[in-house]
């Protein structure tokens, strides 16, 4: 399926990815800044969901709009899977026009450990220890 055309629909969301395994992330809200991640059987699994906020880059000192993650989730049975590392990747592919890429405030992560995992595949970068950002 392409990035933004032939958008099926499921349950009256928007299918923004699936794989042959039967998993699915479907877009929650008009800006796709709220996206779940379910199965085959139609058991919601994951979920990511961030806000867009204007943010000062550190290292271009220009105020732009970023996508401020606020919940990064994945049930325990579905992790290992590379479905979180997905479910960022269809995010920052889907953001409003506009939008420069993803962000996050660190000590606010629970996992310290994927999360950069995620943040170094999508070529992220932190400043200053604390805050990561992904491009688009």
């Amino acid at each position: 399926m392409s990035e933004h055309q032939n958008i099926e629909l499921w349950n009256q969301k928007r299918v923004l990815w699936q794989n042959s395994s039967g998993y699915r992330i479907v877009s929650g809200n008009q800006d796709n800044t709220y996206l779940t991640l379910w199965t085959h059987d139609n058991a919601k699994v994951g979920e990511l969901s961030a806000v867009v906020i204007q943010k000062k880059h550190p290292i271009r000192r220009v105020v732009e709009l970023r996508a401020k993650i606020r919940c990064a989730e994945i049930s325990a049975a579905h992790r290992g899977q590379r479905l979180g590392l997905q479910l960022y990747a269809v995010m920052l592919s889907h953001l409003p026009e506009g939008v420069c890429g993803l962000y996050s405030y660190l000590p606010d992560r629970n996992n310290r450990r994927q999360i950069p995992r995620i943040y170094a595949a999508l070529r992220g970068y932190v400043f200053d220890g604390d805050h990561a950002f992904i491009d688009r």
